[in-house]
């Protein structure tokens, strides 16, 4: 009996030892989530290390292939000419626009994503490489810093609590423009000069009394001069900026902050443009405005500068956008070369006071109205304002110059000059819907 007990416990020993060998341990199956989770991991590593070497290596064939080795330095200034923009002008609707901007934040990523990629061209930067594109974009700095300018700007003496007089001083940028014979004639922020009782600028070593020549009240671009015996006791290290073509700006191009980025003088940072508005809204037209991944700073001021060491931006806290509070914005610099050239002519810019968008032939022919350039906004006391142009109405001619577009609009404003009268006419909406042109006389008055 305990035999056959022995060789039951036996048998059932082996049958057990015989189950356990046999088992498998079987992975669990993994889901769908699995890999989309690790393809999305893998993904944006290879975007975030695709994008800094594809604009990486996009900013150093640019910068090589068109930087011209030659910086000779000009002591004449410069002629202004008008940039063409590079893509044809498209109307936009009143109720649209506002989406539109919108709709290209939100692509904002998939933009510079699509710029990084094809720059990328199937290039690897390795070490050797970033070390030459940080030393480039540091040239290109040098090559140019002798353009700006520290301006030292003292207000009326304030008094203490002990009924003591402390100086009130300030520091803040210029960027020399252009060169006579007797004269260095630089541009700057009017923020700063606000109250000014004296002003001075450090050039070459040298401290030169400064004044203001002119002032753009609109922008806020104002022209200040220094008075030299004769052009050969200029300090051999002043230069005159270029004035680059800000309409060519793309996504994903290296650019460098200098003036005042970082809030006084002689700063300089480095970025890359990360978002363009082309149709941003202004008083008598409107304008571009660059965005960058460049830290903004509260009283920070200067311009944009390309990797040719050309002006491409000058730099404005009023139109940063809500959504990019943490951008350095600027106008692009061709929408300005027009004020530019007025300050430096001695006269004002033509000012009319409103606000609009175009209409182009084929939305007026379905919107019944007449192509031009329609009004949104009036500024009150405006020589608009006075004549009594109002909101819904459409220019269509100023002076000679027929307006289909807001091209059209900002030609002839560039045309007309401050103080003088010239006949516009406007297309007005009557009782019954329908639109009838009529002429009117405005003496344009100066910014």
């Amino acid at each position: 009996m305990a035999d056959h007990s022995n060789s039951q416990n036996h048998e059932n020993h082996e049958n057990k030892d015989t189950s356990y060998i046999k088992e498998k341990i079987v992975k669990k199956p993994r889901s769908k989530w699995f890999y989309v989770r690790r393809f999305l991991f893998f993904f944006i590593l290879a975007v975030v290390f695709g994008t800094a070497a594809g604009a990486a290596f996009a900013v150093t064939r640019n910068c090589v292939e068109q930087m011209d080795p030659k910086n000779e330095e000009s002591t004449e200034g410069f002629t202004l000419s008008r940039d063409e923009p590079t893509e044809p002008e498209t109307a936009v609707p009143e109720t649209t626009q506002s989406a539109m901007v919108e709709e290209e934040e939100e692509n904002l990523e998939e933009q510079i994503s699509q710029a990084v990629r094809e720059a990328l061209d199937g290039q690897v930067l390795n070490q050797s490489d970033m070390l030459k594109l940080e030393r480039l974009r540091s040239d290109v700095y040098h090559q140019v810093s002798g353009a700006f300018v520290e301006l030292t700007v003292t207000h009326e003496p304030e008094r203490d609590w002990f009924d003591k007089t402390v100086e009130n001083t300030g520091t803040t940028f210029g960027v020399v423009v252009q060169m006579t014979d007797t004269e260095i004639c630089m541009l700057t922020d009017a923020a700063m000069l606000e109250d000014a009782d004296s002003l001075t600028a450090q050039i070459g070593g040298k401290e030169y009394p400064a004044y203001v020549k002119e002032q753009d009240s609109l922008t806020g671009i104002t022209l200040v001069g220094v008075t030299v015996e004769e052009k050969e006791s200029y300090p051999t290290s002043v230069k005159v900026a270029e004035l680059g073509n800000s309409y060519s700006i793309q996504l994903g191009d290296m650019v460098i902050a200098a003036g005042s980025p970082m809030g006084f003088p002689n700063t300089v940072n480095y970025g890359y443009i990360t978002y363009i508005n082309k149709n941003v809204e202004v008083v008598d037209g409107k304008e571009s405005i660059c965005y960058t991944d460049i830290t903004s700073v509260e009283n920070g001021g200067g311009v944009l500068l390309n990797m040719q060491g050309q002006i491409i931006g000058w730099i404005t806290e009023e139109n940063k956008s809500s959504t990019l509070t943490d951008c350095t914005a600027a106008i692009g610099i061709s929408d300005l070369k027009y004020i530019i050239e007025d300050l430096l002519a001695g006269r004002s810019t033509a000012y009319l006071g409103v606000r609009g968008l175009e209409v182009d032939r084929e939305e007026a022919k379905e919107r019944g109205v007449t192509a031009g350039f329609y009004v949104s906004e009036v500024v009150q006391g405006s020589p608009a304002y006075g004549i009594g142009i109002q909101p819904s109405d459409i220019i269509v001619k100023i002076g000679e110059q027929e307006i289909l577009g807001t091209g059209d609009f900002q030609k002839a404003m560039d045309e007309v000059e401050a103080g003088t009268s010239v006949p516009v006419v406007i297309s007005r909406r009557n009782a019954l819907g329908e639109y009838k042109e009529e002429e009117v006389n405005i003496t344009f008055t100066g910014r």
